[in-house]
């Protein structure tokens, strides 16, 4: 995640990273610096932690000759939370950005793994709790990832997010 209005850049190392799919076009991806442990936990308040929760929906599957395949086409939306903790006790601040832009697949969902390469996916803070400092206003992010299928573990990381994002919105 890099800055398009400054020299601020985030390269979380995602440890984890999971996805599920309801059909052979669409895939919900999960990626994070942060334990797959305190993130399902929905009795964890995150209470010194600090990192990135990220969800990519693909909901196009592109087909050359039917569909763009192209940086500048869009078929995925991109979640991007910040959780940021100012010392060990406290309930972490958290930034929401989000955003669209082009995945081109290495595999297909179903498959035991499933990944691909992002290219210049655009995105700025839609939302963000009490404490949260935007550094980046609006931001592009580019990079691979590769995921493993289990939909238990996409379901409570889908859950999480609701949860942090209802958190930065002050529900």
């Amino acid at each position: 995640m890099t800055s398009s209005d400054s020299e601020w850049a985030l390269t979380p190392d995602l440890r984890t990273a999971v996805y599920a799919t309801s059909d052979i076009a669409a895939a919900d991806i999960y990626l994070s610096d942060l334990p797959l442990d305190r993130l399902s936990n929905p009795d964890d308040d995150l209470s010194g932690a600090s990192g990135s929760l990220v969800h990519i929906r693909l909901f196009l599957l592109p087909r050359a000759g039917s569909t763009p395949i192209d940086s500048t086409a869009c078929n995925i939306t991109y979640r991007h939370l910040i959780i940021a903790s100012s010392d060990r006790g406290a309930r972490p601040a958290i930034g929401v950005f989000a955003g669209g832009g082009f995945l081109l697949p290495t595999g297909a969902p179903g498959d035991r793994t499933f990944g691909g390469r992002l290219t210049e996916v655009t995105m700025r803070l839609t939302n963000s709790s009490d404490g949260f400092d935007d550094v980046f206003a609006t931001a592009v992010v580019s990079g691979r990832f590769g995921a493993t299928l289990n939909p238990d573990a996409s379901h409570a990381l889908a859950a999480r997010m609701r949860q942090l994002a209802d958190r930065a919105a002050g529900r």
